[in-house]
């Protein structure tokens, strides 16, 4: 009989993440992002008093746009720590122009933990924050918000970017757990399959050999019956053909004397 293929796995819902739905998230994150970028940095340009700022302005976009409009799946298009280093050194110029770029400096804290992962895209956005303060101190601004924004603005992105790392990464280990699962289970169905089969093909010859060994069983015993009513009839057949028509054996008949024919003559 086949044996019968495992059943499949209920499916749990609420456990777990789905890769493709962390995907559409990291790209709305990224859309975020560049929305955000571009208005704080609208917003500093206008607020510019020189042409210092403006031109540091254009170099910081000129840098962060080469980068995030070839950008590829999860990093820019160009090769990821040149290009952070670029934009951070664009970021520190127009940081010593203008004591208004700290208000980019928070998006870029999501950029870097977007598009970097480790203790080096934390040890980025550490700098990044030290040189916001520097430059804030700079242009003398300095007071409890100009150290508590920066470093809270640091704190949210690296505690969001790591959270959101692992949980990307737990998604995909997920998902390779659950393609390996499914693998698994296809190769056990079919090892199933095919040990149903032989067990098929097993029962299917012993029936074919049961039947065989029957009909021999039954020729070999017709033909011993046939054996012996041939006997017989062969020593029937004999014992008649060796009697006289007068019902004495052919031996007697043989020792009895013949008449003599010619005393009738």
């Amino acid at each position: 009989m086949t044996q019968a293929a495992p059943p499949p796995l209920p499916d749990a819902p609420g456990r777990g993440t789905d890769p493709a739905a962390l995907d559409r998230l990291w790209r709305i994150l990224r859309i975020c992002l560049d929305v955000l970028m571009a208005g704080l940095w609208l917003f500093v340009v206008v607020r510019a008093d020189g042409p210092v700022v403006w031109a540091w302005a254009g170099v910081f976009a000129v840098v962060y746009a080469a980068g995030r409009f070839r950008a590829d799946e999860y990093g820019p298009g160009l090769p990821t720590w040149p290009w952070l280093a670029a934009v951070s050194l664009a970021f520190g110029g127009l940081a010593w122009a203008t004591p208004d770029a700290a208000f980019l400096v928070f998006p870029l804290f999501f950029v870097v933990m977007h598009v970097a992962t480790g203790w080096a895209a934390v040890a980025l956005v550490v700098a990044l924050t030290a040189g916001t303060m520097l430059g804030m101190a700079h242009h003398g601004v300095m007071g409890v918000g100009a150290v508590i924004g920066p470093v809270l603005g640091a704190s949210v992105a690296i505690v969001v970017g790591v959270g959101f790392r692992l949980l990307l990464h737990e998604a995909l280990q997920r998902e390779r757990a659950i393609t390996e699962l499914v693998a698994a289970r296809a190769d056990v169905a079919d090892m199933s399959r095919r040990a149903g089969e032989l067990d098929e093909r097993a029962r299917l010859a012993a029936d074919i050999h049961d039947t065989v060994a029957q009909g021999l069983s039954s020729i070999q015993l017709l033909l011993h019956s046939v054996e012996r009513s041939l006997a017989d009839d062969g020593g029937a057949a004999t014992d008649a053909g060796g009697a006289a028509p007068d019902g004495t054996s052919g031996a007697g008949a043989a020792g009895k004397p013949r008449p003599d024919h010619r005393a009738f003559e």
